[in-house]
């Protein structure tokens, strides 16, 4: 997704390590490429560490908890979270593939205090 975010706005500050050249790729030829694949992921550890990670710790405690997983997520990251009070008023999106051709994609918005 950050490399979309950079072939839509090259110019923005977090691309200027970026190699301009890239921009030059034909859509399928990036598909399979190393070089954008690294960029990108270097780019987006930082991103990585700090939106999705805290979201992982149940499923690492645990290993994998298939439909579970969704709700163990939420739940890691309602522990990552400092101060509960702070939740009061977010969204949360919530994301899942299920098994098969139909994904779900849903909000929670958090009323009060956890």
């Amino acid at each position: 997704m950050l490399y979309l975010d950079f072939l839509s706005n090259p110019d923005k500050k977090e691309f200027e390590s970026v190699d301009q050249s890239l921009l030059s790729n034909p859509g399928p030829t990036t598909y399979n490429s190393k070089e954008i694949e690294k960029t990108f992921m270097k780019l987006s550890s930082e991103i990585y560490k700090q939106k999705v990670e805290p979201t992982t710790q149940c499923m690492k405690r645990l290993g994998n908890m298939y439909k579970a997983s969704l709700y163990g997520g939420l739940a890691s990251f309602i522990d990552s979270e400092g101060s509960k009070d702070e939740l009061a008023g977010k969204r949360i999106g919530m994301f899942s593939y299920r098994s098969g051709l139909a994904p779900s994609f849903f909000g929670i918005e958090v009323k009060g205090s956890i």
